[in-house]
């Protein structure tokens, strides 16, 4: 694993994503909100607004809580709550079906490790909303004994061979990030697919990186 940045690197890392990404989503929100209630465009595209109001406002406060635990890594946070409600988040006005699932007894991870499982995640939950196409899409997390593994699976069109196949080398899917996130944590990136059939992202961690 990757050595951690240092304090003052952590506070430098923290004000730049203060002072530049959250305001400007901040922005952006606060605008989404003014044409949420302009009474000129119709009840059904103020309703989508509003939608993409409240995601960008979770995305404020996500990234505050990010930045809170940068500077301060001392506590765990709570993975499963924030996982759905991420999840919840994503899943709003899509038309697949969210399922969450959990197995295991519930375990504290570390909260630099539960911070990159949440963006690899993120990442995954958006792929299979926007690009699978099917009705359900399925998040599940498991406290092994031995491993800590996420998965998100769906039940679309699956993922197209040729991404698939260029690995590292996809942007569409966001393979590249999700790996590199991986690689860091020591952790392996399973991906599943079956063409029509949908398919199946997966984190699988070992135990003594993941847990505190």
């Amino acid at each position: 694993m990757a050595n951690s940045p240092t304090q003052a690197e952590r506070e430098r890392i923290a004000r730049e994503l203060h002072d530049t990404l959250l305001q400007g989503v901040q922005a952006i929100a606060l605008r989404l909100n003014l044409w949420a209630r302009d009474p000129r465009l119709s009840a059904d595209f103020r309703a989508e607004i509003e939608i993409l109001a409240r995601q960008s406002r979770n995305i404020v406060i996500e990234g505050r809580d990010r930045i809170i635990r940068l500077r301060d890594e001392g506590d765990p946070i709570d993975f499963l709550g924030a996982l759905e409600d991420q999840a919840t988040s994503l899943a709003q006005g899509r038309a697949q079906v969210l399922h969450l699932q959990t197995a295991g007894r519930e375990r504290a991870l570390s909260p630099r490790v539960a911070d990159e499982v949440l963006a690899i995640m993120r990442e995954a939950l958006v792929n299979a909303f926007n690009h699978s196409k099917g009705s359900r899409v399925t998040s599940t997390v498991n406290y092994g004994a031995r491993h800590f593994m996420t998965c998100v699976a769906d039940d679309g069109v699956g993922i197209i061979a040729d991404t698939l196949a260029q690995g590292r080398h996809s942007v569409h899917f966001g393979l590249i990030g999700m790996g590199e996130r991986a690689r860091m944590l020591g952790a392996d990136l399973i991906v599943r697919n079956r063409l029509w059939k949908g398919s199946r992202v997966c984190l699988r961690i070992p135990a003594a990186v993941a847990y505190l």
